[in-house]
């Protein structure tokens, strides 16, 4: 009855034959309702869901649709999976901005250290505005998304990254001269002249004559005595008793008993002295032998006129002008002392005369005693100062110094070299070395170490050096030394060769047993064989290429096999699976224009007309599609490279998504409309599908600045890494 349509199966139903009679059953997509007829089958409220996760699910009449959610990619049907919008590139993102992959979508963020619309534009944070970002010992440097703390002079970076004071006091980097002590201080150090010696104590320290400069602490009525550095107390002077350091007291010769007066005569005590004075009704008689002489001064006191003295003689008297007069005419007038030249006055001092004696004035821009004469001992030849000494001028005198880098050795005043470099008391920084010269001496860092040798020696990152290591090498700083290490793929010293390593010769490659190994440039490729595809894992699983549309022709099936297919013809069909499939016993009659006239002998037993629709009444399909002639009918075929929608239409097949493409692991997927294309990732050259073989392009070479200050740049295959240096993070 199905054949010959005289069953009454109709409204989405068909005819299903059976014995003696037949059934009307609903087609797919449609079920049975109360009234017995057929119902569109609401796919999409099915449980569990008929599409997979990620999918949205459209109801049709009598069937259903699954596809992808925006954000997903797949065939809708068996699975969507996320799309990596930041692999791709295909983001808003800013250069300057990081991309975040999210499930179904994607974010867009700044960078650490940088602040913005991070699909605009992402500038860098300016860390050193905020004055507690460093420490008050450092000064703050900003980098691009970062910041360092560089010390200060005088300070050097601890092991716990703190900035602490160089005491340059202790580990001799301090510069005093001799006759001077050195005091630390925060990021510096002073240098003061010890008891006895003034000056800076960088420059000079001269001995202080604390004799003339009245600074010292001898009693009244002893002898003061410079020394260098210091001075020395003599005994009190004649006339006097007891301490120079305390007191010097006069001694009463009169009441000691050792005044030598004569007799008739009283002693009479004086300041440091004593007198002997005649008794009443006696006379001096000094020299006497008869008369005895009259004091004619002491008898009359005015005997002489003013400004003049009265002197004894014996027998006789004299006056003499007292000092700062001379006689003229019988009479006593002033000298001008300034007029003729008889004055004392110091250079740069002028005279003024007064009346009996004169003064002098130090000179406008002068200071200092206007009385004293000061000679310059240093520029008489016979008061030279013996070899590697300098000559000091003072008041009233000169002194000898030995230079710095000498000191005075025995009494003689010699001055000998100091070795500044004995390893008690080495003036040079640590991981220095110092070198002895007469004189002075140099101090340079030990290798590995740079700086000025003085006052610091930090480790030196021979990492930062252009050729300290091979090209292919990890450059490894050390404190005072660096290591080099060829990189992962490699062999050699490291300094001078690193050499590929053949992975697939060696036998390191772990490829799969269905994959082929490729050398390459520190590293191999493992592509699998034709037939297979990468596993996600490592490996190679095998191809369904039958799950490929129309990868077989009309009325073939597709087999598939471990690493390849088969097409074999359809069950009533024969031919050459890779040319045809025809019906059996067909035959093919006279073809009348575009007319195809096929008798099917062993269902119908006569010849019946089949023509095509797509030619005779033109049928217009979508876009990306065209029209096939079937049998007794037509359909509308996506073209290669598109699949079905669910609207009848034709969309593209994101072949990276959906099937096994022939991409290499090193290589990235890039749907086309219609196609895909496989282009080889950053670092790699090839053509993406046969080979891609790593460029190792040295970007550290290339660019200068790709990492921040106190971080070293290491190239690595197809990209670059940054590595912050020896003690420090970040």
């Amino acid at each position: 009855e199905c054949i010959e349509q005289t069953d009454n199966c109709t409204g989405n139903k068909e005819c299903v034959n059976q014995p003696g009679s037949f059934n009307c059953i609903c087609i797919s997509g449609y079920e049975p309702d109360s009234y017995g007829n057929c119902k569109d089958i609401d796919e999409c409220k099915h449980q569990p869901p008929v599409c997979p996760e990620n999918s949205v699910c459209s109801n049709t009449v009598g069937s259903f649709g699954c596809e992808c959610k925006t954000g997903f990619t797949g065939d809708g049907v068996s699975y969507c999976i996320d799309n990596n919008e930041c692999l791709l590139g295909n983001t808003t993102c800013a250069r300057t901005a990081e991309c975040v992959n999210l499930p179904g979508s994607y974010r867009c963020k700044c960078a650490d250290g940088f602040t913005g619309d991070p699909s605009i534009n992402c500038t860098d944070i300016d860390e050193c505005t905020n004055i507690t970002t460093c420490s008050d010992t450092s000064e703050c440097i900003n980098t691009a998304g970062s910041y360092d703390c560089t010390c200060f002079d005088g300070y050097f970076l601890n092991s716990t990254n703190q900035c602490q004071d160089i005491d340059e006091c202790s580990t001799g980097a301090a510069r005093c001269v001799l006759n001077a002590e050195c005091s630390n201080e925060p990021g510096t150090y002073q240098c003061t002249c010890v008891e006895g010696y003034t000056g800076d104590g960088k420059l000079l320290c001269t001995n202080i004559n604390e004799c003339s400069e009245g600074t010292h602490n001898c009693a009244s009525n002893s002898r003061c005595t410079d020394t260098i550095g210091s001075f020395k107390c003599s005994p009190c002077l004649p006339g006097f008793k007891g301490s120079p350091f305390t007191v010097c007291e006069d001694v009463d010769e009169c009441a000691a008993g050792t005044s030598q007066c004569g007799d008739n005569s009283k002693c009479q005590n004086t300041i440091g002295s004593y007198t002997c004075i005649c008794a009443d009704g006696y006379i001096s008689i000094i020299n006497v032998k008869m008369f005895p002489d009259v004091n004619e001064c002491l008898d009359n006191k005015d005997i002489c006129p003013h400004p003049s003295a009265c002197t004894n003689n014996v027998g006789s008297y004299e006056c003499t002008c007292i000092e700062g007069y001379q006689m003229d005419g019988g009479k006593c007038v002033d000298i001008n002392e300034c007029s003729q030249g008889i004055d004392n006055c110091g250079g740069n001092a002028t005279c003024i005369n007064t009346v009996g004696k004169y003064n002098c004035t130090c000179n406008v821009g002068y200071t200092g005693d206007p009385f004293k004469q000061y000679i310059n001992e240093c520029v008489e030849p016979t008061k030279a100062c013996l070899p590697n000494s300098e000559c000091l001028n003072t008041v009233g005198s000169y002194s000898c110094t030995c230079k710095e880098g000498f000191q005075e050795t025995g009494d003689q005043g010699f001055c000998e070299n100091i070795n500044e470099c004995q390893p008690s008391a080495s003036p040079c920084a640590e991981k220095a070395v110092c070198e002895d010269t007469v004189g002075n001496y140099s101090c340079k860092c030990e290798p590995g170490y740079q700086g000025d040798g003085y006052n610091s020696c930090v480790d030196k990152n021979e990492c930062n050096d252009t050729g300290s290591c091979d090209s292919s090498a990890k450059c490894t700083n050390l404190i005072g030394s660096y290591e080099c290490t060829c990189k992962p793929g490699f062999t050699g010293d490291g300094k001078t060769q690193c050499d590929d390593i053949d992975e697939c010769a060696t036998g390191e490659a772990n490829c799969d047993a269905d994959a082929v190994c490729t050398n390459t440039d520190g590293s191999f490729i493992c592509n699998c064989n034709s037939g297979y595809q990468d596993n996600g894992f490592g490996g190679c699983k095998d191809v369904d290429e039958c799950a490929i549309t129309d990868i077989c022709i009309e009325n073939a099936i597709c087999s598939n096999t471990v690493g390849s297919y088969s097409c074999n013809c359809d069950s009533g069909f024969e031919g050459n699976p890779s040319l045809s499939c025809d019906g059996k016993n067909s035959i093919y009659c006279t073809r009348i224009f575009y007319i195809k006239i096929l008798f099917l002998q062993q269902e119908f037993g006569k010849c019946v007309l089949h023509y095509d629709e797509c030619i005779i009444d033109d049928i217009k399909c979508h876009d990306n599609s065209a029209c096939v002639n079937t049998l007794g009918s037509y359909e509308c075929r996506c073209d290669q490279g598109f699949v079905s929608a669910s609207n009848a239409t034709c969309k593209d097949l994101d072949e990276c998504a959906v099937l096994p493409t022939k991409c290499l692991s090193d290589s990235v997927c890039i749907n086309t409309v219609g196609s895909y294309e496989c282009r080889c990732k950053d670092g790699y050259k090839g053509d993406g599908a046969t080979g891609c073989v790593g460029e190792n392009v040295d970007e550290c070479a290339a660019q200068a600045d790709l990492c921040g200050q106190s971080a070293q740049c290491e190239n690595t295959l197809g990209s670059f890494k940054c590595v912050c240096n020896a003690g420090t993070t970040g």
